[in-house]
């Protein structure tokens, strides 16, 4: 991405953003540069949790300035009436970009175009990234990336800069879309990089999921159970991963997604006790592996016993 300063993200689904402004926000990091963040509060806390398994203290970033992660619904909700909301972020980016150390480079900022950044249709944003672009490259030289989800239509500004050549578009990392037809309450998940401590986020979400009301034992095999999963995506598909934790049917569902297709004439794969899966299939009661478009689902239902809820 550093042959441009403005980058524009058309995306489906949540794991492309993060997968997507996660690398894009590493880069700087790992080198030694600056990153702010403009998002939501769930896609800055998914953000941050990419980045920090990807190898970045956020936390001594902070410290030398080189982090700001901004929360886009906190900032509007401290707006003065009749205050304006294209103000009051590009002032927030302004005050962040002037507070990063001048031997900080690069410096990569990251917005979306959250719904509450969007007109009365819900389609089309009330404010320009690309303005905001224009306007911090006036105290320091930035790369930008904007994100919007595929239903929102660019803003004037921003259409024209994608339309110039095309190469202001970022593609979208491939990621499948959720299996239809569930009527699942997901209670925790979280969108995770191949990294080995993303076994470890993905065993908190059983805690999390779980809370005081299930007994020790059923949590510790349904983090085992999940940590098997989500070290599968890690060591095999090696992709971007999405952990999942529901209640299904009086079960105790737990599911990881990961973009690596299954293989042309897969049959299975091995279940024995010395596989990871083997265990799964010991401990569950039921499990099964299904194709997506663009990757895999794997998925294992654990009996609550009236422990779990």
């Amino acid at each position: 991405m550093r042959d441009r300063s403005e980058r524009v993200l058309v995306y489906r689904h949540d794991a492309q953003l993060v997968e997507a402004a996660g690398g894009f926000l590493s880069d700087a990091l790992v080198s030694g540069g600056a990153a702010i963040v403009l998002a939501t509060a769930d896609h800055l806390r998914a953000l941050e949790n990419w980045v920090s398994l990807c190898g970045s203290d956020l936390g001594a970033a902070a410290e030398e300035g080189r982090y700001h992660g901004l929360e886009i619904d906190a900032m509007l909700d401290s707006l003065a009436p009749g205050a304006s909301e294209a103000g009051r972020l590009s002032g927030g980016l302004a005050a962040a970009l002037e507070r990063i150390p001048d031997d900080a480079v690069p410096v990569h900022v990251f917005g979306e175009v959250a719904a509450s950044l969007r007109d009365g249709t819900g389609q089309e944003p009330s404010v320009s990234f690309a303005a905001f672009a224009a306007e911090l490259q006036d105290v320091r030289p930035v790369s930008l990336l904007c994100a919007r989800q595929e239903d929102v239509r660019a803003d004037d500004a921003c259409a024209s800069q994608s339309r110039a050549d095309g190469s202001a578009l970022l593609e979208a990392p491939a990621f499948p879309a959720p299996p239809d037809g569930t009527d699942r309450a997901v209670v925790s998940s979280a969108v995770l990089p191949p990294a080995p401590g993303a076994c470890r986020v993905a065993r908190r979400l059983v805690r999390a999921a779980c809370g005081r009301e299930a007994a020790s034992d059923a949590i510790d095999t349904a983090e085992l159970v999940v940590s098997e999963l989500a070290g599968n995506a890690v060591r095999h598909a090696r992709s971007t991963f999405r952990a999942e934790v529901s209640f299904s049917n009086g079960s105790l569902r737990l599911a990881v997604t990961d973009a690596r297709p299954l293989p042309e004439g897969w049959d299975g794969f091995p279940i024995s006790r010395e596989h990871g899966l083997g265990l799964v299939a010991a401990v569950a009661e039921d499990w099964a592996v299904e194709p997506l478009d663009d990757g895999k689902v794997v998925w294992a239902e654990l009996a609550r016993a009236g422990e779990v809820r």
